[in-house]
């Protein structure tokens, strides 16, 4: 049986983020500070980087739209996606997220906006309190200003 002394270098830093894969997708960033914290050196770790992503066990386009349709699934809007996918080392606009949102959903921003707006206050429409809720609500999901007041605007 092979050990991990039996291994390069390359090899064992290699195996180390396949490993972490393995387990779910990651970005980039994720498999550095991973390998870094494994103490690999830093030649080390951008070659297997490199190695990973020329075979496309690491992409972080495609974790992105993943992570983007996930969010989008949860009720969150287009700027605290973009605040967690920086926190994880991706940047992505704001229109590029609805984009993907978008693609996956089938609908607008405004369109989710307003679904999720009228599914939890549906008294939004006859109460002004309740109004100023779903318009923070919304804000606080992430949406822009401009939709919330558009949503919250649409009061009979």
């Amino acid at each position: 049986m092979e050990t991990r002394s039996d291994k390069t270098p390359r090899e064992v830093a290699f195996h180390d983020a396949l490993r972490k894969l393995a387990r779910r997708e990651r970005t980039t960033g994720e498999i550095r500070e991973y390998l870094e914290s494994r103490e690999h050196p830093v030649d080390i770790i951008e070659e297997t980087i490199a190695l990973l992503v020329q075979r496309r066990y690491l992409d972080d386009r495609r974790y992105a739209e993943a992570f983007t349709r996930l969010q989008g699934s949860r009720e969150k809007g287009p700027t605290v996606i973009r605040q967690k996918l920086k926190a994880k080392g991706i940047l992505l606009g704001d229109s590029e997220i609805s984009i993907i949102v978008e693609a996956a959903q089938g609908k607008s921003d405004l369109e989710r906006a307003r679904e999720i707006v009228e599914k939890r206050y549906p008294d939004f429409s006859t109460d002004l309190k309740v109004a100023q809720k779903a318009y923070l609500a919304l804000v606080r999901r992430g949406f822009s200003y401009s939709i919330a007041r558009e949503v919250v605007r649409k009061r009979s």
